[in-house]
């Protein structure tokens, strides 16, 4: 491991974060989630056909 300052350390895991966090919005994931308990979402089985990205 690179011998980094801890304010080095955390900018980079801050901007790891930040760009899982974006892929999971792009994913759909967050809104996928958030809306499982809704009258719509809870007749539907959850699938991989409501997120935009496929695996």
């Amino acid at each position: 491991m690179p011998q980094l300052s801890p304010i080095k350390w955390f900018t980079l895991y801050m901007i790891t974060l930040i760009i899982i966090l974006m892929l999971m919005i792009k994913m759909n994931f967050i809104h996928f989630n958030f809306n499982l308990f809704n009258k719509f979402y809870m007749n539907q089985t959850p699938s991989t056909k409501l997120l935009k990205w496929k695996f």
